[in-house]
């Protein structure tokens, strides 16, 4: 009986063929756990704090792709998302919203109204006449009182009680901000800054000329120059941003600069940092660096969701943006020291303006929203970052969150067992329902889904795949939908989730067989196995004896050490192992 291995043909004893997998059947990692015990491979899903635009992850990851109506900013406790309430009937596009005097305006198109909470209706605060397409709003205090001011580029009305206005310049001031107890102004024509006498808001405005590279200012806010920490006003533009030097009336080129465009629409001093919109994303300034601090960042919004960055504020750590302009509408907000971009809530007909308003005045807080002619709120808490120890908090009806393409090890054929979870508070009617797809890209349209049985019990719900037969795939997407009844401050809720899956490749062929070392060709045959075993690539291999009949690619799996093959003895036998390569 006869083998050939490396060209070299040599007598045999015996041979056994047999099937082989060519790696072990767990797709291990790093670290050891209790996973790496079992007979699949398990994957955990249980802090998802990294934020959304994550489109395909090789393994565990605190990202996900997008989040619709699902709350995902705490560690370990996946719930819905706020609910929207619809704020009576405005009556008009909401242009801007801002409290004054422990009340809520909305400013439209020749549209004043405030916010009335005993008749839960928007009463009107001015006839709105002299105030088409407002541009600006803004609260602030002098020696004398404290006024809300309104400008559109062409006129300027101020209120010291809600009810009566009067026009405080006709200067066509169209961006304000508040600096050095002065109101400050940028003209419509954006070659002048206009101010105040010092604590007299409403005293006689002044001017200085200003000129740049710029054809169009799109905001003015007030901050601190973050490398020397003097006070100063920031004024961002079509092509970048500018400091306002208010004592020497000059202006100067900030380090963010980009690409003309109209979009750059707001920006805010919060926190010890500089925010501005570049459009699509945002830059967030230290004293020593320009960090892109996304959405747009990774793999960005999904399709249908892109837009520009239209409004932005801070609210204790947390920064919340409006994107806007695009077929889906969003408000975002991510904490500035941890994590990523989360959804708040999304709508086809959000406007660009947003507000918020303390729990002092409407518990536990509230972030107003302008969506087409209404304006709408969620609540906001701003007492704890944790919504689940918010007494009487509301929740959205349903929401659907979406993991990123699972694709570890892509090319490898694996089969999936069992989706579980760890779960609280989950009945029929507060439920999550997971659905995968397998070997296609992430879709936001149910009807490429495949939905697997609901998780609807506690504390460990489960959902095998293929009626416990498995589901064969190369890379696979989950969702898992949240639905709740009637209750709005009940939330099913899921703390961790599971993936249960087998690494399947394709079998290959191993060969064992017993070389005879005998004769005068022994010491011939052992420098020929040295050198096979030596051979840094595969080598040729025919169980038949001769290659022009069968050849097969291997490598060596196993055969006698370098000390046994030099010490052999006239009547020794040597057992190899060879076996194919997937």
């Amino acid at each position: 009986m006869k083998i050939t291995l490396n060209s070299k043909q040599y007598d045999i004893d015996s041979m056994v063929e047999k099937q082989v997998s060519p790696f072990t059947t767990k797709i291990g990692t790093p670290t050891v756990e209790w996973g790496n015990f079992a007979p699949c491979s398990v994957d955990e899903y249980r802090d998802l704090r990294g934020g959304l635009g994550l489109e395909s992850t090789e393994g565990v990851t605190n990202r996900f792709y997008w989040a619709d109506g699902v709350e995902t900013t705490k560690e370990g406790y996946l719930t819905l998302g706020p609910l929207v309430t619809t704020a009576g009937t405005f009556g008009g596009y909401a242009l801007k919203i801002i409290d004054f005097q422990n009340a809520t305006y909305g400013l439209g198109n020749s549209l004043c109204k405030k916010w009335n909470t005993s008749t839960s209706a928007w009463d009107a605060s001015h006839d709105g006449t002299p105030l088409t397409t407002p541009t600006d709003a803004i609260v602030v205090t002098d020696a004398t009182d404290e006024y809300l001011i309104v400008c559109n580029g062409a006129n300027v009305q101020m209120t010291v009680d809600g009810a009566a206005w009067t026009t405080l310049s006709t200067e066509n001031l169209k961006y304000m901000c508040f600096f050095d107890n002065r109101l400050i102004g940028v003209d419509a024509a954006y070659n002048k800054i206009w101010y105040s006498p010092r604590d007299d808001i409403d005293g006689t405005l002044a001017s200085f000329n200003i000129s740049g590279d710029y054809s169009v200012v799109t905001d003015l806010f007030s901050g601190k120059l973050l490398t020397t920490g003097e006070p100063c006003i920031y004024m961002l533009t079509d092509t970048g941003l500018y400091s306002v030097d208010f004592y020497t009336q000059t202006i100067y080129k900030m380090e963010v600069r980009y690409p003309y465009t109209t979009k750059a629409y707001v920006g805010m001093y919060w926190n010890g940092y500089v925010y501005v919109a570049t459009g699509m994303g945002i830059a967030r300034l230290t004293a020593d660096t320009v960090e892109q601090w996304g959405p747009d960042a990774d793999g960005g919004l999904p399709n249908g969701y892109q837009g520009y960055v239209t409004d932005m504020i801070g609210i204790a750590h947390w920064v919340i943006i409006a994107v806007a302009e695009g077929t889906n509408k969003s408000l975002l907000k991510r904490h500035e020291s941890t994590g990523g971009w989360h959804q708040i809530t999304t709508s086809a007909n959000i406007k660009k303006v947003v507000c918020h308003s303390p729990s002092s005045m409407y518990s536990p807080g509230r972030l107003w929203f302008g969506d087409s002619t209404s304006i709408k709120y969620v609540q906001f808490p701003d007492t704890t970052h944790d919504i689940t120890k918010v007494t009487g908090y509301e929740y959205a009806l349903s929401g659907t969150l979406y993991l990123p393409q699972f694709s570890r090890v892509s090319s490898m054929p694996k089969v999936a067992v069992e989706l579980t979870a760890l779960a609280d508070d989950l009945t029929a009617s507060y439920k999550a329902t997971p659905s995968y797809i397998v070997n296609n890209p992430i879709s936001l349209s149910d009807g490429d889904w495949t939905a697997l049985s609901a998780w609807t019990t506690t504390p460990q719900p489960s959902s095998s795949f293929g009626s416990s037969l498995g589901v064969s795939f190369y890379d696979i997407c989950f969702k898992i939908v949240f639905t709740r009844a009637g209750t709005t401050t009940s939330t099913p809720v899921v703390k961790s989730i599971g993936f249960k899956y087998v690494g399947l490749p394709p079998v290959v062929t191993a060969w064992q067989f017993v070389v005879k070392g005998m004769g005068d060709r022994a010491k011939e045959i052992i420098t020929n196995l040295e050198t096979a075993r030596d051979t840094t690539t595969l080598i040729n291999f025919s169980p038949d004896g001769d290659t022009n009949i069968s050849v097969k690619y291997v490598k060596i799996m196993s055969m006698p050490s370098r000390r046994e093959l030099e010490g052999h003895r006239a009547d020794q036998t040597f057992t190899v192992t060879v076996a194919e390569v997937s």
